[in-house]
């Protein structure tokens, strides 16, 4: 059995290697650097410009080495975006998501190139947003203490008003009042959103049932998670995942 240093080496040599042919491609720190800017300005078209300087527009797709290069850049691509996003902001389900895209790039075909560097700049970005820019926002302890049990919880059925507002030890009504004042928005409809967004993620990338993603995100029926669907994405869990699947 390889010894921990032995498989850190191994890997290090891997990675200065791919570190080394992404330079003698004219990839450049500066690309990575530009990630700050288009995240802070929600620039999602330079983000995307980022990926595509990798060069994947091939007259065939990547070969095998190309792909791999490929895939390594874009792993520091999301390296360097997560660290913009201060461990303080970061929730359970963020850091989850973030593990799961290093995993959806490693499982990527050379084929997805350009339909995954555009789901990437999108999640990416989508990312920096709930984790970062959502929290600079927020001046009550008791509205930041709550986001981060929804984020937290979004798959629980239990989520709801009370839960969280005995999770935080307030009264019910005392929660509502300064959530709505703080997000404007309900919490109600705060932790719906929250659940549709994040079940997209098993729209796109499982073979879940309709009726089983509902119940991953704690939905009782197909009806109230398609109802609940649309409203916050203006369509169907059916037709998002026939228009966003690879």
């Amino acid at each position: 059995m390889e010894s921990a240093e032995h498989i850190y080496l191994k890997r290090l040599d891997e990675t200065m290697r791919a570190v080394d042919h992404l330079n003698s491609h004219s990839t450049t720190s500066r690309d990575v650097h530009n990630i700050t800017h288009s995240l802070a300005d929600n620039d999602r078209e330079s983000l995307y410009n980022v990926f595509q300087s990798t060069g994947f527009c091939y007259e065939e797709y990547p070969d095998p080495e190309q792909w791999k290069s490929i895939q390594f850049f874009w792993k520091s691509i999301l390296a360097s975006a997560s660290l913009q996003s201060e461990a303080r902001h970061l929730t359970l389900m963020s850091m989850a998501q973030v593990f799961s895209l290093f995993h959806t790039i490693d499982e990527m075909k050379a084929e997805q190139a350009e339909a995954g560097a555009r789901f990437l700049t999108d999640k990416i970005i989508d990312l920096y947003a709930s984790s970062v820019k959502e929290f600079d926002t927020i001046t009550n302890s008791h509205v930041a203490k709550a986001i981060q049990f929804i984020n937290t919880k979004v798959k629980s059925r239990d989520l709801q008003l009370s839960t969280v507002a005995e999770e935080l030890d307030i009264s019910s009504p005392y929660l509502s009042s300064i959530f709505q004042k703080e997000m404007q928005e309900t919490i109600t409809s705060y932790i719906h959103r929250k659940k549709i967004k994040a079940s997209t993620e098993h729209l796109i990338f499982t073979d879940y049932s309709i009726k089983n993603v509902a119940l991953e995100y704690g939905y009782s029926s197909v009806t109230s998670y398609g109802r609940k669907f649309r409203e916050v994405m203006g369509t169907t869990p059916l037709k998002y995942r026939k228009a966003h699947s690879f």
